[in-house]
């Protein structure tokens, strides 16, 4: 019998993106690193709305936080506005780099 396909999309992945010694701690959903999604980002360019899109669809969970120490919204229109673009493009940089075959957690484990 052969593998379901749900099988190696489900759960998630965690990934630290660090970068100039400052490191944030992201879990992305397996299912949504898809090459169409892929594709999906690289026609629509490096433009900081399709990076914070992106962002949205493919993260569950970081450790990224305000100077109030309440966590960022993973929202498009948060993103846009509070996250510099840089860190935009290394989160999916990271993100698509992991190969995402290994020990994935379930989605519960994530929160």
């Amino acid at each position: 019998m052969g593998i379901k396909l749900s099988e190696i999309t489900s759960g998630v992945r965690p990934v630290a993106v660090t970068r100039a010694g400052v490191t944030i701690n992201v879990v992305y959903r397996l299912a949504a690193r898809t090459i169409e999604g892929a594709d999906g980002e690289r026609q629509e360019g490096e433009s900081p709305y399709a990076l914070a899109r992106a962002i949205q669809r493919l993260v569950v969970s970081w450790d990224l936080t305000d100077d109030l120490d309440a966590p960022i919204p993973l929202e498009a229109t948060v993103l846009e506005q509070q996250v510099p673009v840089p860190w935009l493009r290394a989160i999916l940089d990271d993100v698509y780099e992991d190969d995402g075959v290994g020990e994935a957690e379930s989605s519960s484990d994530a929160s």
